[in-house]
């Protein structure tokens, strides 16, 4: 049995492009080509367990079938708002969807994990759902997700392991409306701004969101002290079906640093050893 706690910090920004009417001089313009648009915080926390099912041995296992539950709390604001705007009367507004920081509902997490090794060498497969069972405060929620991810590993040295993936994700779209889109104004944010400028980014267009990606991943994995991982990964998609119009990816790099805490009761202990346990590495 296995435990996790994973917070992350987002930051988003999108270059935005104003029309003629926008662009033009002030008072009705802002006398600008465009500005970024930004938000910047704490995203959603993830809390999981990971229970092996099967294995063929419990201390260097070849093969083995886990299960994977978590939960995704709301800690990520869904509130953010057009703060960076240049026209004052537009800083009030609610950011789109995909620039919020978070979900905002409680969202339930599935996975069924396959690993099987032959040392130098392991591979596996996770099979991971994601549900978004109930809107949030903003009268909106995210759509269900689906990941299959295949991975093979190869340690090259004793504290380093290098890494191939292919990585298949399905998103749902939007389902509901965020309130302020739905109402045509920004209830308690006070907007008096030109009513059309919430509509002239199609990331307020609920129908613009989820798709289809297949994404190839190389990293590598360097153990720097004992019991803890540093990752380092680089993706590229191969494949991108989106809905409507929207950013697609071309890139994406991720740095990780686990830090492994087992209990007494685990042979990865690193307090006084029980008689007959050793400690193992990767």
């Amino acid at each position: 049995l296995t435990g996790g706690l994973m917070f992350m910090w987002k930051k988003n920004d999108m270059d935005m492009k104003f029309n003629p009417m926008m662009a033009g001089p002030p008072p009705m313009g802002t006398g600008m080509d465009g500005f970024t648009m930004k938000s910047e915080g704490m995203a959603d926390t993830m809390i999981m367990t990971k229970y092996r099912l099967f294995t063929d041995d419990p201390l260097i296992p070849t093969s083995q079938v886990s299960l994977m539950v978590g939960l995704s709390l709301p800690t990520g604001s869904i509130d953010e708002k057009n703060s960076n705007h240049p026209n004052p009367t537009i800083q009030t507004e609610q950011l789109p969807y995909g620039m919020q920081l978070g979900s905002g509902t409680f969202d339930p997490r599935l996975g069924l994990l396959y690993q099987g090794s032959s040392s130098p060498l392991w591979w596996g497969a996770n099979l991971i759902y994601t549900g978004r069972w109930h809107d949030n405060a903003r009268d909106y929620r995210l759509g269900n997700e689906y990941r299959l991810d295949l991975y093979s590993m190869y340690q090259v040295r004793y504290d380093t392991v290098l890494q191939l993936q292919l990585n298949t994700i399905y998103w749902g779209k939007i389902r509901g409306e965020m309130d302020e889109v739905a109402s045509g104004d920004s209830g308690s944010s006070g907007f008096t701004g030109p009513m059309a400028q919430r509509f002239t980014t199609p990331l307020y267009d609920k129908d613009n969101y989820g798709g289809k990606k297949v994404s190839l991943t190389a990293g590598v994995q360097w153990q720097p002290f004992p019991l803890h991982i540093v990752e380092f990964d680089v993706g590229v998609p191969l494949y991108q079906r989106l809905n409507g119009p929207q950013l697609e990816e071309d890139y994406r790099v991720m740095f990780t640093w686990y830090v492994e805490i087992p209990t007494p009761s685990s042979i990865r202990y690193t307090g006084k050893k029980k008689a007959g346990a050793s400690r193992l590495g990767f």
